[in-house]
């Protein structure tokens, strides 16, 4: 067998073998449009504003591509004195020992006004969408929460009652 001396031949398998482990890290450093980032948080963040608020997970999405991007929406309203210019919209992901968050763009929603027209709902601004690679997230079952923050009078943290499972390439809702 002959030795392979050419130093060229080396930093190529090297970056190549590199290239390979950190794949994952690299794609997703890539910056896409109307996607946000999932970051990693503290276990029990958030937990101090659990409230029950009206919300709805209406659709569920997830492409097969590089990324496995996911598109989440739906709407989530606490009912606030007056209308937040402020408002934001979290999805949390929680398992035993793991929680991720990712925000939420706010969309406007007009019917909301006559659905919930017997409870007072002020303003549209509502519903939400939300675009992210689960490619992060360590494989396990997560359930979802929502955080809503009106203002600083009005801040929510529900349950959602539904658990997704991440498994390497795959991130799916399942039943418990």
């Amino acid at each position: 067998m002959k030795k392979i001396k050419n130093p060229a031949y080396w930093l190529i398998t090297i970056l190549l073998l590199l290239l390979f482990v950190f794949a994952n890290d690299i794609a997703l450093a890539i910056p896409l449009k109307e996607t946000y980032q999932l970051k990693k948080i503290e276990l029990n963040k958030y937990n101090e504003f659990a409230k029950n608020f009206d919300l709805k997970i209406e659709s569920i999405y997830t492409k097969q591509d590089i990324f496995i991007t996911t598109e989440i929406s739906g709407y989530a309203l606490i009912q606030p004195d007056q209308a937040s210019p402020n408002k934001a919209i979290k999805l949390v992901f929680s398992s035993d020992d793991k929680r991720y968050e990712v925000d939420a763009s706010i969309i406007d929603r007009f019917n909301l006004n006559s659905l919930y027209r017997n409870k007072g709902i002020v303003g549209i601004n509502h519903g939400f969408i939300t675009r992210f690679s689960p490619l992060k997230m360590e494989n396990g079952v997560y359930k979802l929460y929502i955080y809503c923050y009106e203002n600083e009078n009005t801040i929510g943290f529900m349950d959602t009652n539904r658990y997704f499972e991440k498994t390497y390439r795959t991130f799916k809702e399942v039943k418990k």
